[in-house]
Protein backbone atom coordinates (compact mmCIF):
# COMPACT_ATOMS: atom_id res chain seq x y z
CA UNK A 1 0.00 0.00 0.00
CA UNK A 2 1.29 3.50 -0.82
CA UNK A 3 1.06 5.89 1.88
CA UNK A 4 3.16 8.89 0.18
CA UNK A 5 1.20 12.35 0.19
CA UNK A 6 -0.41 13.03 -3.05
CA UNK A 7 -0.06 16.83 -4.17
CA UNK A 8 -2.53 18.20 -6.57
CA UNK A 9 -0.09 21.57 -8.04
CA UNK A 10 -1.43 24.43 -10.58
CA UNK A 11 -0.32 27.97 -11.26
CA UNK A 12 -0.81 30.46 -13.60
CA UNK A 13 1.70 31.43 -16.56
CA UNK A 14 2.47 34.13 -14.48
CA UNK A 15 2.88 32.68 -11.22
CA UNK A 16 5.56 29.79 -12.51
CA UNK A 17 8.28 31.67 -10.71
CA UNK A 18 6.57 31.23 -7.58
CA UNK A 19 5.96 27.71 -7.44
CA UNK A 20 9.26 26.43 -8.82
CA UNK A 21 10.56 28.87 -6.36
CA UNK A 22 8.52 27.13 -3.31
CA UNK A 23 9.14 23.23 -4.66
CA UNK A 24 12.90 23.95 -4.96
CA UNK A 25 13.16 25.36 -1.42
CA UNK A 26 10.67 22.53 -0.11
CA UNK A 27 12.43 19.65 -2.01
CA UNK A 28 14.02 17.74 0.69
CA UNK A 29 10.10 17.69 2.06
CA UNK A 30 8.45 16.78 -1.15
CA UNK A 31 10.69 14.07 -2.70
CA UNK A 32 8.81 11.33 -0.72
CA UNK A 33 5.60 12.82 -2.14
CA UNK A 34 3.08 12.11 -5.73
CA UNK A 35 3.39 15.34 -7.59
CA UNK A 36 0.46 15.80 -9.59
CA UNK A 37 0.16 18.69 -12.11
CA UNK A 38 -0.86 20.51 -15.09
CA UNK A 39 1.29 20.00 -18.18
CA UNK A 40 3.26 23.66 -18.29
CA UNK A 41 3.51 23.41 -14.65
CA UNK A 42 4.46 19.95 -14.19
CA UNK A 43 7.03 20.75 -17.04
CA UNK A 44 9.10 23.44 -15.32
CA UNK A 45 9.09 21.70 -11.79
CA UNK A 46 10.84 18.60 -13.36
CA UNK A 47 13.18 21.07 -15.58
CA UNK A 48 13.92 22.89 -12.60
CA UNK A 49 14.64 20.09 -9.77
CA UNK A 50 15.35 16.66 -8.94
CA UNK A 51 11.57 15.74 -8.66
CA UNK A 52 9.51 13.57 -10.65
CA UNK A 53 5.79 14.64 -11.52
CA UNK A 54 3.09 12.68 -12.83
CA UNK A 55 2.22 12.93 -16.46
CA UNK A 56 -0.84 10.79 -16.10
CA UNK A 57 -3.44 9.66 -13.70
CA UNK A 58 -6.26 6.48 -13.40
CA UNK A 59 -9.51 8.56 -12.86
CA UNK A 60 -12.70 6.58 -11.26
CA UNK A 61 -15.44 8.73 -12.85
CA UNK A 62 -18.54 6.58 -12.04
CA UNK A 63 -19.76 3.10 -11.13
CA UNK A 64 -17.28 0.77 -12.88
CA UNK A 65 -16.10 3.21 -15.34
CA UNK A 66 -11.89 4.49 -14.64
CA UNK A 67 -10.31 6.91 -17.30
CA UNK A 68 -6.53 7.27 -17.73
CA UNK A 69 -6.30 10.88 -18.56
CA UNK A 70 -3.16 12.95 -19.20
CA UNK A 71 -2.90 16.18 -18.09
CA UNK A 72 -2.99 18.89 -20.07
CA UNK A 73 -2.42 22.90 -20.11
CA UNK A 74 -4.37 24.71 -17.68
CA UNK A 75 -6.47 26.18 -20.64
CA UNK A 76 -7.07 22.89 -22.51
CA UNK A 77 -8.57 21.03 -19.62
CA UNK A 78 -5.82 20.86 -17.31
CA UNK A 79 -7.56 22.46 -14.17
CA UNK A 80 -10.78 20.32 -14.47
CA UNK A 81 -8.30 17.42 -14.53
CA UNK A 82 -6.58 18.22 -11.44
CA UNK A 83 -10.49 18.94 -10.27
CA UNK A 84 -11.45 15.75 -11.12
CA UNK A 85 -8.73 14.23 -8.77
CA UNK A 86 -9.84 16.37 -5.37
CA UNK A 87 -13.75 14.80 -6.71
CA UNK A 88 -12.24 11.88 -6.60
CA UNK A 89 -10.62 12.05 -3.32
CA UNK A 90 -7.27 11.16 -4.57
CA UNK A 91 -5.42 14.12 -3.15
CA UNK A 92 -4.05 14.91 0.02
CA UNK A 93 -3.18 18.84 -0.82
CA UNK A 94 -3.90 21.25 -3.44
CA UNK A 95 -1.51 24.09 -4.13
CA UNK A 96 -2.77 26.58 -6.81
CA UNK A 97 -0.82 30.03 -6.80
CA UNK A 98 -2.75 31.66 -9.05
CA UNK A 99 -2.40 35.67 -9.88
CA UNK A 100 -5.64 37.80 -9.09
CA UNK A 101 -4.44 40.95 -10.82
CA UNK A 102 -4.23 38.94 -14.32
CA UNK A 103 -7.41 37.49 -16.22
CA UNK A 104 -7.01 34.38 -17.29
CA UNK A 105 -9.52 32.63 -20.36
CA UNK A 106 -9.99 29.53 -17.84
CA UNK A 107 -11.16 31.87 -15.09
CA UNK A 108 -14.44 30.05 -14.26
CA UNK A 109 -12.66 26.52 -14.05
CA UNK A 110 -10.18 28.00 -11.91
CA UNK A 111 -12.57 29.20 -9.45
CA UNK A 112 -14.81 25.86 -10.11
CA UNK A 113 -11.32 23.50 -8.79
CA UNK A 114 -10.72 25.96 -5.59
CA UNK A 115 -14.64 25.62 -4.69
CA UNK A 116 -14.17 21.86 -4.67
CA UNK A 117 -11.19 21.92 -2.24
CA UNK A 118 -13.57 23.41 -0.18
CA UNK A 119 -15.99 21.14 -0.90
CA UNK A 120 -13.84 17.79 -0.24
CA UNK A 121 -11.58 19.48 3.19
CA UNK A 122 -8.50 19.24 1.30
CA UNK A 123 -5.54 20.92 2.70
CA UNK A 124 -5.15 23.61 -0.01
CA UNK A 125 -3.20 27.16 -0.68
CA UNK A 126 -3.50 30.07 -3.17
CA UNK A 127 -0.35 31.59 -2.43
CA UNK A 128 3.20 30.77 -0.75
CA UNK A 129 2.41 31.95 2.61
CA UNK A 130 -0.01 29.27 2.76
CA UNK A 131 1.96 26.86 1.31
CA UNK A 132 4.53 27.69 3.67
CA UNK A 133 2.45 27.01 6.71
CA UNK A 134 0.84 23.86 4.97
CA UNK A 135 4.08 22.17 4.77
CA UNK A 136 5.46 23.44 8.41
CA UNK A 137 2.42 21.56 9.72
CA UNK A 138 3.00 18.49 11.99
CA UNK A 139 -0.12 17.48 9.71
CA UNK A 140 2.38 17.14 6.80
CA UNK A 141 5.06 15.76 8.80
CA UNK A 142 5.17 14.92 12.92
CA UNK A 143 8.90 15.82 12.96
CA UNK A 144 7.68 19.60 12.13
CA UNK A 145 6.13 19.53 15.62
CA UNK A 146 9.36 19.34 17.62
CA UNK A 147 10.84 22.26 15.26
CA UNK A 148 7.67 24.53 15.46
CA UNK A 149 8.92 24.51 19.72
CA UNK A 150 12.63 25.56 19.17
CA UNK A 151 10.90 28.04 16.16
CA UNK A 152 8.38 29.99 18.46
CA UNK A 153 10.38 29.90 21.71
CA UNK A 154 11.80 33.31 20.50
CA UNK A 155 8.23 34.19 19.16
CA UNK A 156 5.86 34.17 22.29
CA UNK A 157 5.63 37.48 22.33
CA UNK A 158 4.14 38.31 19.24
CA UNK A 159 0.15 38.59 18.54
CA UNK A 160 -0.69 37.18 15.10
CA UNK A 161 -3.85 39.76 13.84
CA UNK A 162 -6.49 36.93 13.06
CA UNK A 163 -9.87 37.12 10.94
CA UNK A 164 -12.54 34.97 11.23
CA UNK A 165 -15.43 34.68 9.01
CA UNK A 166 -18.20 31.76 8.21
CA UNK A 167 -21.00 31.94 6.01
CA UNK A 168 -24.58 30.84 7.54
CA UNK A 169 -24.43 26.79 7.33
CA UNK A 170 -20.44 27.36 8.57
CA UNK A 171 -20.97 28.80 11.74
CA UNK A 172 -21.29 25.65 14.00
CA UNK A 173 -17.90 25.04 12.26
CA UNK A 174 -16.02 27.64 13.07
CA UNK A 175 -17.22 27.28 16.59
CA UNK A 176 -16.26 24.14 16.67
CA UNK A 177 -12.24 24.61 15.29
CA UNK A 178 -12.16 27.99 17.16
CA UNK A 179 -13.10 26.08 20.63
CA UNK A 180 -10.35 23.49 19.73
CA UNK A 181 -7.91 26.00 19.55
CA UNK A 182 -8.95 28.63 22.39
CA UNK A 183 -6.16 28.40 24.28
CA UNK A 184 -3.75 29.24 21.12
CA UNK A 185 -6.34 32.18 19.84
CA UNK A 186 -6.84 33.76 23.31
CA UNK A 187 -2.85 34.74 23.02
CA UNK A 188 -3.72 36.60 19.54
CA UNK A 189 -5.79 39.81 17.54
CA UNK A 190 -9.25 38.28 16.67
CA UNK A 191 -11.47 40.11 14.13
CA UNK A 192 -14.76 39.03 13.32
CA UNK A 193 -17.97 39.51 11.40
CA UNK A 194 -20.94 40.22 12.83
CA UNK A 195 -22.72 37.08 13.88
CA UNK A 196 -19.69 34.88 14.20
CA UNK A 197 -18.00 36.94 16.21
CA UNK A 198 -21.12 37.33 19.03
CA UNK A 199 -21.16 33.51 18.81
CA UNK A 200 -17.58 33.40 19.18
CA UNK A 201 -17.28 35.69 22.14
CA UNK A 202 -20.48 34.40 23.83
CA UNK A 203 -19.76 30.29 23.27
CA UNK A 204 -16.19 30.60 23.93
CA UNK A 205 -15.28 33.81 25.86
CA UNK A 206 -12.57 34.74 23.63
CA UNK A 207 -12.35 38.68 23.06
CA UNK A 208 -13.31 39.11 19.33
CA UNK A 209 -13.19 42.80 17.66
CA UNK A 210 -16.48 42.94 15.59
CA UNK A 211 -16.98 44.19 12.00
CA UNK A 212 -20.27 44.61 10.53
CA UNK A 213 -22.12 41.09 9.19
CA UNK A 214 -20.57 39.57 5.64
CA UNK A 215 -23.71 40.74 3.84
CA UNK A 216 -23.67 44.27 5.59
CA UNK A 217 -20.27 45.13 4.51
CA UNK A 218 -18.60 43.26 7.04
CA UNK A 219 -16.38 41.11 4.24
CA UNK A 220 -15.62 44.70 2.79
CA UNK A 221 -14.18 45.37 6.55
CA UNK A 222 -11.91 42.52 6.45
CA UNK A 223 -10.62 43.43 2.70
CA UNK A 224 -9.64 46.56 4.11
CA UNK A 225 -8.01 45.42 6.92
CA UNK A 226 -6.31 43.05 4.38
CA UNK A 227 -5.02 45.79 2.11
CA UNK A 228 -3.63 48.15 4.74
CA UNK A 229 -1.51 45.39 6.67
CA UNK A 230 -3.58 45.01 9.12
CA UNK A 231 -4.07 40.88 9.09
CA UNK A 232 -1.96 37.88 9.46
CA UNK A 233 -4.21 35.02 8.94
CA UNK A 234 -7.59 34.74 7.51
CA UNK A 235 -9.75 31.38 8.70
CA UNK A 236 -12.57 32.18 5.90
CA UNK A 237 -15.11 28.95 6.27
CA UNK A 238 -17.13 29.93 3.30
CA UNK A 239 -20.35 28.04 2.09
CA UNK A 240 -19.73 27.10 -1.70
CA UNK A 241 -23.34 25.30 -2.06
CA UNK A 242 -25.01 28.11 -0.94
CA UNK A 243 -25.72 31.41 -3.38
CA UNK A 244 -24.92 34.35 -1.09
CA UNK A 245 -26.58 37.87 -1.54
CA UNK A 246 -22.64 39.41 -1.01
CA UNK A 247 -21.41 36.46 -3.54
CA UNK A 248 -19.34 39.96 -5.21
CA UNK A 249 -17.87 40.58 -1.27
CA UNK A 250 -16.87 36.89 -0.63
CA UNK A 251 -14.69 37.00 -4.14
CA UNK A 252 -13.18 40.25 -3.29
CA UNK A 253 -12.44 39.19 0.18
CA UNK A 254 -10.55 35.73 -0.82
CA UNK A 255 -8.36 37.67 -3.93
CA UNK A 256 -7.19 40.38 -1.78
CA UNK A 257 -6.47 37.32 0.83
CA UNK A 258 -4.39 36.25 -2.25
CA UNK A 259 -2.71 39.52 -3.23
CA UNK A 260 -1.54 40.35 -0.23
CA UNK A 261 -0.02 37.24 0.52
CA UNK A 262 -2.22 36.11 3.63
CA UNK A 263 -2.47 33.45 4.77
CA UNK A 264 -5.73 31.45 4.16
CA UNK A 265 -7.84 28.30 5.50
CA UNK A 266 -11.27 28.32 3.59
CA UNK A 267 -11.91 24.92 5.41
CA UNK A 268 -11.08 23.16 8.35
CA UNK A 269 -8.04 20.90 7.01
CA UNK A 270 -6.47 23.81 5.74
CA UNK A 271 -7.41 25.76 9.20
CA UNK A 272 -5.68 23.00 11.06
CA UNK A 273 -2.62 22.93 9.18
CA UNK A 274 -2.12 27.18 9.80
CA UNK A 275 -2.41 26.68 13.32
CA UNK A 276 -0.29 23.99 13.97
CA UNK A 277 2.75 25.20 11.54
CA UNK A 278 6.24 26.01 13.04
CA UNK A 279 5.82 29.46 11.44
CA UNK A 280 2.87 30.31 13.14
CA UNK A 281 3.43 32.41 16.31
CA UNK A 282 2.77 30.94 19.61
CA UNK A 283 4.00 30.32 23.10
CA UNK A 284 6.01 27.01 23.46
CA UNK A 285 3.84 26.04 26.45
CA UNK A 286 0.70 25.89 24.47
CA UNK A 287 1.80 23.98 21.46
CA UNK A 288 -0.52 21.47 20.65
CA UNK A 289 -3.05 22.36 23.25
CA UNK A 290 -6.48 22.53 23.15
Amino acid sequence: MNNKKKIGMISHHTDKRDIIEWVKYNEGSLKDTIIYATYETGHEIEDNTGLKVEKEAELKLGNNFSLKIKFKESKKGGDQEIGSLLVAKLLDYFIYFWDPLTIEPHDDEIKEVLRESVIYNIPSASNRNTADHLISSPFFDEKNKKYAKEVNAVEEDYHARIALVAHDAKKDEILKWVDQYKSILKNHTLFATGTTGKRINEETGLDVIRMQSGSKGGDTQISTLISNKGLDYLIFFWDPLTPQPHDVAVKSLLRNAVLYKIALACNPSTADHLITSNLFPRSIYTYGSK
